[in-house]
């Protein structure tokens, strides 16, 4: 019996040391989380940007100094993220957002520099250039003090590319100013005409952005839309669409006002594209009639000068002929 309670123990003991062998833990300490970033620029002064939320994939690379290889590697949690903007916020210098909430690092059994690339997805807002450069995030695992210790480092557009946090977006929309000329004597310089603005969006893109007109009649901003949109100038009036996504192309037709007796209007320009800070129509029309005076007003003093001419050289003549015959 006494043996036998020997050869239990032994075998309970065994098993024990085969369940403490099996639980190992893993202390990572050093960089516990990341926490990439976003700069948002503006193109061109005096624009807003809409608002945007920017999203982004983590995949992997690959690893080397490690027992590891690139298919069994440890791998984030947390492989997708997105960076939200809002409107108005990106600034000429560059507003700075970071990610909602910091991303977890994965946890590493053995040392090695492991390599994931951070890419973003390209959206379909008008005006916005998305950024097709990768940023490789880099992470070091070394064994400090019976530990594994993280380090963390970020390069952009390549594995040895220059380091930084962050992937660079901008935005880029400009304006349309449209001057009314009027001339001729019988231009009416009060007169309103009726110009219809139409705007269209870029093929494959959508305009969120929100596009204004001042200027003239219109002391506070009017909201225009995609589309066509109607506006009222009279001669010397300056109006300015404002915000307007590079991109987005427009044609500027006028009311025809040949029953009223105006020619054609003349454009400088009536279709385009916006491509600049400030885009530029000027539309002029023309009225101008003969004026009908009479002849007491224009002719008279000519026809008297020359009636006078006429009798004084006959009188010369008579006398002349007179003062022979004498």
């Amino acid at each position: 019996k006494f043996l036998s309670l020997i050869l239990s123990l032994v075998m309970v003991l065994g098993v024990s040391t085969v369940t403490f062998a099996d639980t190992k833990t893993i202390t990572n300490g050093g960089v516990a989380s990341i926490n990439p970033a976003k700069v948002y620029k503006l193109v061109n002064d005096g624009v807003n940007n809409p608002a945007e939320t920017f999203n982004f994939q983590i995949t992997k690379v690959g690893v080397t100094d490690s027992q590891y290889t690139e298919s069994d590697m440890p791998m984030f949690t947390q492989t997708n993220y997105s960076i939200q903007f809002a409107d108005g916020e990106a600034t000429l210098a560059g507003d700075k957002n970071t990610t909602a909430s910091a991303i977890a690092l994965p946890t590493y059994e053995h040392v090695g520099i492991f390599t994931y690339m951070i890419t973003e997805t390209a959206g379909s807002t008008a005006g916005v250039t998305y950024d097709a450069n990768p940023l490789y995030l880099k992470v070091t695992v070394t064994e400090e003090n019976g530990q594994k210790v993280r380090y963390v480092t970020y390069h952009y557009g390549s594995e040895t590319g220059s380091k930084t946090d962050s992937i660079t977006n901008t935005y880029s929309a400009g304006s349309l100013a449209i001057t009314k000329n009027v001339t001729g004597n019988m231009g009416e310089t009060d007169r309103y005409f009726k110009v219809k603005v139409t705007l269209t969006a870029p093929t494959g893109k959508t305009v969120n952005s929100n596009i204004t007109a001042t200027g003239g009649k219109y002391t506070q901003p009017v909201t225009l839309s995609i589309g066509e949109n109607e506006l009222e100038l009279k001669h010397g009036d300056t109006i300015t669409i404002n915000n307007i996504p590079y991109d987005v192309t427009y044609t500027v037709v006028e009311d025809s006002y040949t029953a009223d007796g105006y020619d054609a209007a003349q454009y400088s320009e009536n279709d385009g594209i916006v491509n600049s800070s400030n885009e530029t129509v000027t539309i002029t029309n023309n009225k101008g009639k003969d004026v009908d005076t009479g002849i007491f007003v224009d002719n008279l003093p000519y026809i008297i000068i020359l009636a006078g001419v006429a009798v004084g050289m006959g009188v010369f003549f008579m006398k002349k002929r007179t003062a022979n015959n004498n």
